[in-house]
């Protein structure tokens, strides 16, 4: 596999540099979980881990008390996503190339996430409703069959949709106001849009 920390592969990094370490990229990953990882970077605050078929759970990313911004992406295997309960500190998640059908908003607290992008496949998306201080919000519906969304939250600046092909109706927008972005890649013309967004070029 391969981990990256400062531009520099791992075998790079001196030994005493590594709790120095804030932010790394993890692809290939041949461990079951990050135990060992988080061993080697104690302090990380940021972490993308892509492309890594092993993987079946977060287990170590709990110990890290300070992680504020979590990337995963093509982990087919990654199902137990609950050691971020302990992440607290989490401002951004993304989750929008995961399309695993896990458990994960159970995981997260509402209080300090600002930016959150998640796939459609989600189990409990239905939870999105309790992120009420969101900023962005992402969702990507490709290879997602299913035909409506639950009610989103108020969301600051920027909502963004692509995908969900099935999908019927927009109502799922109505705490949504006209002073935000949005920016719609998902089915024309769509039915239910609520009557403060109509104006939207977006959708049309």
């Amino acid at each position: 596999g391969r981990i990256q920390g400062r531009g520099r592969f791992f075998g790079e990094l001196k030994p005493e540099e590594l709790p120095t370490i804030k932010s790394t990229y993890l692809s290939g990953f041949k461990k079951k979980n990050l135990i060992e990882l988080v061993d080697l970077f104690p302090n990380l605050v940021e972490l993308t881990i892509e492309k890594t078929s092993n993987l079946v759970s977060l287990e170590g990313v709990n110990l890290l008390l300070g992680l504020r911004a979590i990337t995963i992406e093509d982990c087919p295997k990654l199902m137990d996503l609950s050691a971020l309960i302990s992440c607290t500190q989490l401002a951004k998640v993304n989750l929008e190339a995961f399309k695993n059908q896990a458990k994960v908003l159970d995981y997260i607290s509402p209080k300090t996430l600002k930016d959150l992008s998640l796939h459609g496949n989600l189990i409990d998306l239905e939870k999105v409703i309790n992120f009420q201080e969101l900023e962005y919000l992402s969702l990507n519906g490709h290879d997602c069959n299913i035909a409506s969304l639950p009610t989103l939250p108020k969301v600051a600046k920027n909502f963004n949709l692509r995908g969900f092909p099935n999908l019927t109706n927009a109502s799922f927008m109505e705490n949504f106001n006209a002073n935000m972005r949005i920016t719609w890649w998902g089915p024309k013309p769509i039915e239910g849009i609520p009557e403060q967004l109509k104006d939207f070029k977006t959708f049309l």
